[in-house]
């Protein structure tokens, strides 16, 4: 019997002119499968490479393929010299910060609760304080505020922020494992959010 979805009329008499009919619908099929399978496909893996950005972390701007992170050297809370490359390996959560900064007095305690949340993924978090005071000023502030999961580096002079272009304080950039710079976040955040831990969680899994 004939399939009731296809139109036979015109179609040359005996067998073999169905047979011909019937493969050439099954083939057409099969392309427009073939091409939603194609759009479906893309659209699962723009997802898997697009990191969520709800909540605060609507305003992180990604860079899709990254971009080189400034080798710029800072200091640690015992005055060696570092730079990120240092920090191979590890998804870093850069913030740049100063005591004096009314917004990142008030993002740096949800920065010390990302790194508690995070630590065991491979991400550290590294505040930057640009104080002139050095140590002397960001020490106390630490105690102050019971900063007890972030380290201490400081970049009195600001190099740091310039090369990685912040424009103002606070400022947090995120460097993939590999030591790429993947994404930049102008402002304060609430680190903590659940919005956060996904967007850096995105990165821990896949950089």
């Amino acid at each position: 019997m004939a399939n009731p979805g296809m139109e036979t009329k015109n179609t040359p008499a005996g067998k073999g002119g169905v047979r011909k009919r019937v493969i050439l619908g099954l083939g057409t099929a099969a392309i427009a499968a073939a091409a939603v399978a194609i759009v479906f496909g893309w659209q699962r893996q723009q997802a898997e490479l697009t990191p969520p950005l709800d909540g605060d972390m609507v305003v992180f701007d990604p860079y899709p393929n990254g971009r080189e992170a400034p080798a710029v050297a800072f200091t640690d809370a015992q005055g060696r010299e570092v730079t990120l490359a240092d920090y191979a390996g590890d998804v870093l959560v850069v913030n740049f910060w100063a005591t004096w900064c009314a917004p990142c007095v008030a993002e740096m305690p949800s920065l010390n609760a990302l790194q508690r949340a995070a630590g065991d993924r491979g991400v550290q978090v590294m505040p930057i304080s640009i104080d002139r005071g050095g140590l002397a000023e960001v020490g106390p502030f630490y105690a102050q505020h019971g900063l007890d999961a972030l380290p201490i580096y400081l970049d009195p002079y600001g190099r740091v922020p310039a090369a990685f272009e912040a424009i103002g304080l606070p400022t947090t950039v995120i460097i993939g494992r590999d030591g790429r710079w993947l994404g930049t976040l102008a402002g304060d955040a609430h680190w903590d959010s659940p919005e956060a831990l996904a967007l850096v969680g995105f990165y821990a899994d896949r950089s």
